[in-house]
């Protein structure tokens, strides 16, 4: 497309510039690197006097248009199928670098095969969960985090409070954090939503009524 508008422009251009008869007011030089696709003749003083197209140029041009070489190996696709795998490089490169930066996998700190087979199925589950939570920031919650590891963070400082192994409870929700749970469709617990207050705020005792001074 970008050729077929090149020789059209060209084309109308250099065909007005003959029918004027006007000297152009470029030199032959820079008028030649204009129309890049064109032969041109020029008389003394410097007019075009007549242009026809550059047939090898063109096929040349046509020819390096929009292909490219790829070479795989043990690969039971077609062309197309092949392409569409290498268009996820930039998405596939990502998650390795998760995988060698968050996940700490760049080395495989194992003493047997079955270690290193447990080590390769828990960044296996990992690079699941963090996919789904890749794809939920995009889809739903960019307004709320630049990337999917600010999601993340947004949830770091809620808290399970255990105390002397009878009060239990779990800090409450506010601000970002419920736009991201009601995303991930996680039901906030009764006692964690922000508007909910305990039952001793609710149900206060009354106490003693003040004698009146006289």
């Amino acid at each position: 497309m970008a050729l077929e508008s090149d020789l059209c422009v060209g084309e109308t251009f250099l065909t007005d510039l003959l029918r004027s008869g006007e000297p152009s007011k470029d030199t032959a030089d820079t008028l030649r690197r204009k129309c890049r696709y064109f032969m041109l003749t020029f008389s003394d003083d410097g007019r075009l006097v007549s242009f026809a197209k550059d047939e090898k140029k063109i096929a040349k041009a046509r020819l390096l248009s929009g292909f490219f070489a790829n070479t795989s190996h043990m690969v039971d696709k077609d062309a197309v199928g092949i392409y569409e795998d290498y268009k996820m490089r930039d998405e596939q490169e990502k998650y390795f670098s998760i995988m060698k930066s968050q996940m700490r996998f760049n080395r495989q700190r194992a003493w047997s095969e079955e270690g290193r087979a447990g080590r390769e199925f828990i960044l296996f589950v990992g690079l699941i969960l963090a996919s789904h939570v890749r794809y939920i920031w995009k889809t739903k919650l960019k307004d709320v985090a630049d990337t999917s590891i600010g999601v993340l963070d947004e949830m770091r400082s809620i808290r399970y409070v255990e105390e002397n192994h009878r009060a239990r409870f779990v800090t409450p929700f506010v601000g970002k954090q419920v736009r991201i749970c009601e995303a991930f469709g996680i039901d906030i617990p009764d006692r964690c939503a922000p508007g909910y207050t305990s039952r001793t705020a609710r149900e206060k005792k009354q106490g003693l009524l003040r004698k009146r001074s006289i």
